[in-house]
């Protein structure tokens, strides 16, 4: 600790002063960057991952009643073609503005093939969809039920096929923000930790450097007084 006598006194206070603004502005730095990482991520699991997910719950819930009304429709004695019309027309409306929606989130490369093949499974379909309710309303019965039990039902497997993987696909990509997340609070756990053993060092040299004020001006004293 000799050292400290041998600097003088107002150095040593601009260098503790010095050093304190120096290390409070990294440390902001690096807690407001973290903090946003945070928010982004925060945000991201939410918006991109969380919602989407259960938009594509409610696309396959509505893709599967979709097609069990058209095959509950085929396969009834007593059809009504006016009632179908109005069931598919509004569960396509929900439809459209799910993927509509949909689309609007942030996508990864593997995301947006899958939900590029979706949506033009989805077009196959729709065209098929009405095909078999015109050949049906022509009295083509056998027809229509032909054309939904093979082309129908191929085109719709693909669909959720493409919604499966999507599913998958939100789960790894949230998995990873998740990990990305927590290694944001670890390092805003570490910058705190470093920010109080800074406090810990600059009180314990303030110290040193009152104390050491304290001894040069006692022993100035003495010299005066001899």
């Amino acid at each position: 600790m000799k050292w400290i006598y041998a600097i003088p006194q107002k150095f040593k206070i601009a260098c503790v002063l010095g050093s304190i603004i120096f290390c409070i502005t990294i440390f902001t730095l690096l807690e407001t960057r973290n903090i946003n990482n945070i928010n982004k991520a925060v945000l991201s699991i939410y918006e991109d991952r969380l919602i989407p997910a259960t938009d594509l719950f409610f696309l396959a819930e509505a893709s599967y009643q979709k097609r069990d009304q058209l095959e509950s429709y085929l396969e009834s004695s007593d059809p009504s073609p006016l009632l179908i019309s109005k069931q598919l027309t509004r569960q396509n409306e929900r439809i459209d503005s799910l993927i509509s929606k949909y689309e609007k989130t942030y996508l990864v490369d593997e995301e947006l093939l899958h939900f590029n093949g979706l949506r033009r499974n989805l077009k196959e379909y729709l065209l098929m969809e009405k095909e078999i309710v015109n050949l049906s309303l022509q009295g083509s019965k056998e027809a229509a039920k032909s054309a939904f039990y093979t082309r129908a039902l191929e085109s719709h497997h693909k669909m959720m096929d493409h919604l499966s993987k999507l599913t998958r696909i939100q789960s790894h990509v949230g998995a990873s923000l998740v990990k990305s997340l927590k290694n944001d609070v670890a390092k805003s756990d570490l910058i705190s930790n470093l920010q109080l053993i800074v406090c810990i060092i600059t009180g314990l040299l303030i110290i040193a450097i009152v104390f050491a004020a304290k001894v040069t001006s006692v022993k100035s004293n003495k010299y005066n007084l001899n």
